[in-house]
């Protein structure tokens, strides 16, 4: 069924090209300097072409809804400019589609930090391809064709002033209307915005070195990218964006999305590979790192978030906050089937693989999801200040403290987890601050939680690791057909496994992200470059 609706899917979204049913042009090829480069040979324009708003519209040389705008060759801007700047839209199922070509690249010492190396934003339906699948594939890294890099950005290189940006895509902020609806970043390489090499560099304002700025954008997407060296790497926000199969990593925050004086819902931040922040460590802690760091400001509220199939490893540096961390109000958010990993480091330590604090948090459910510690003091999962949490079907090994959960009123339904063999670092393994409970004893944790031993009655504490170093299952793990059947929460995708293998429909489950046994990935990538010819 997978392949069947990621094809629909992509016919919803304007995924399949086909030709507009307007008069405006079907391609369109930019070259750098308006001559022929690979397979931009015919009626070729350079980069002030595209930029000039007479160019866009529905005459038959204009760029409209439907238009292929094929780019070919080396892009190379100064020192903060902007190479392409849309001037119209497209439309659903007609988006226009900027595709890099083989080889194609965009170059700069270093890009605008206000408008990066290709502004959409303002527009709505345009995709920004980089012409094949890549990014995070069935958990592998698959290079990328096309690229947006900076050059000589970075500690040890020409360009480090106080309060250096920079961005890749720019598709809107406070200082400009998002690209919305129908907008995708996907398939590119957005690298070396700034390479931070040094634990006295505190010069640049990694908030805003990003490789995507698009909020608040609604729909948007940004898929299948190589993202690496950059500060907030994808910076967004906006209602049903959906950010999966990025390999990401030398980041200080891998993603960004905070809100302000409003909601918003339905974000599918999934089957992403977040790692090793270290090289953003200093040391004055100017950059707290987090893998997904979801914020809100005042009054508002995340609502209704799912963060799935995430990978997190890599060597998390130490000024770690969270692999995942949650600040502000919040309700119903939903972490399932990732993978949590730390560093074999003796002073890699964090708040909680995944933490929730600082606002009103109402029903988050953490369900099924692989908690590996393999030195170090941290906790699996952190929780502050919540109300109706769900936390079942999860697998501890090695964490230090398996679950602190404090602040407020604390009610919450815990069972069929597995915490295995604690790891050594001084804090005690199970805190609970509304019960006063501080202890390294399995049996006081169950007796001591709200209705006696109703919460974790079916979990399980083993003084042995059932775990491999990658998170998944060694062989006979008691953590096999140890969980609860979970298909009521009526959650599609949480019903396989973090490898795309189906769970029992009825019966147990397995507890942890994996199933028993090391699993071959079934989830199927989107295909790219998809065309429809009109007959």
């Amino acid at each position: 069924m997978r392949p069947t609706l990621i094809g629909l899917t992509l016919l919803a979204s304007g995924g399949l090209y086909a030709g507009s049913a307007s008069a405006q042009a079907s391609n369109v090829y930019i070259t750098p300097d308006g001559g022929g480069n690979g397979v931009c040979t015919n009626n070729t324009h350079p980069p002030s072409w595209f930029n000039n708003s007479g160019n866009w519209g529905n005459g038959a040389t204009q760029i409209g809804p439907g238009t292929i705008v094929h780019l070919c060759g080396a892009f190379v801007g100064a020192q903060g400019t902007t190479m392409l700047t849309a001037r119209g839209s497209g439309t659903n199922g007609n988006p226009i589609r900027l595709l890099f070509e083989q080889g194609t690249n965009f170059t700069s010492p270093a890009w605008s930090g206000a408008t990066g190396a290709i502004n959409i934003s303002g527009q709505s339906y345009i995709v920004v391809d980089g012409g094949s699948t890549c990014g995070w594939v069935n958990n592998t890294s698959v290079p990328c064709n096309g690229t947006i890099q900076n050059t000589n950005a970075g500690t040890n290189l020409g360009i480090h002033p106080a309060g250096f940006t920079s961005n890749g895509v720019y598709a809107g902020d406070n200082n400009s209307s998002s690209c919305s609806p129908g907008c995708r970043v996907t398939n590119l390489n957005i690298i070396n915005l700034y390479i931070h090499a040094s634990l006295n560099d505190t010069s640049a304002n990694q908030q805003v070195i990003n490789a995507v700025t698009a909020w608040p954008a609604a729909g948007f997407r940004f898929d299948h990218n190589i993202v690496h060296d950059a500060g907030w790497a994808i910076n967004t926000w906006g209602n049903g964006q959906e950010i999966d199969h990025n390999d990401v990593y030398n980041i200080d925050h891998a993603i960004a999305s905070g809100i302000y004086n409003q909601d918003i819902s339905g974000m599918l931040i999934h089957d992403n590979h977040i790692h090793d922040f270290a090289n953003w460590d200093t040391a004055s802690n100017s950059y707290h790192h987090d893998g997904i760091h979801l914020w809100s400001n005042g009054a508002a509220v995340n609502r209704n978030h799912m963060i799935y199939n995430n990978l997190f490893d890599g060597d998390c540096g130490v000024n770690i906050t969270s692999y995942f961390y949650i600040e502000g109000n919040s309700n119903g958010i939903t972490a399932f089937n990732n993978v949590f990993i730390l560093p074999n480091n003796s002073n890699r330590n964090m708040a909680g693989e995944i933490a929730w604090g600082g606002g009103t948090d109402t029903n988050p459910v953490i369900v099924n999801n692989t908690f590996l510690g393999l030195a170090g003091g941290s906790s699996g999962i952190d929780l502050n200040g919540y109300t109706g949490a769900i936390i079942k079907n999860n697998l501890f090994a090695g964490t230090n403290t398996f679950a602190y959960l404090w602040g407020g009123t604390i009610i919450f339904a815990a069972d069929y987890n597995q915490y295995e063999a604690q790891g050594a670092g001084g804090s005690t393994a199970w805190q609970y601050g509304a019960a006063s409970i501080n202890t390294n004893n399995f049996a006081t944790w169950q007796s001591g939680l709200p209705g006696g031993s109703g919460q974790d009655a079916h979990s399980h504490y083993y003084s042995t690791s059932s775990v491999n170093s990658d998170g998944t299952l060694k062989p006979g793990s008691l953590a096999g057909g140890a969980g609860t059947n979970l298909t009521s929460l009526g959650i599609t995708a949480l019903n396989s496994d973090k490898n795309g293998v189906a769970r029992p429909s009825s019966g147990s489950w397995t507890i942890g992200a994996y199933g028993l046994g090391t699993s071959t990935p079934t989830v199927l990538s989107a295909p790219t470059n998809l065309k429809a010819t009109v007959q």
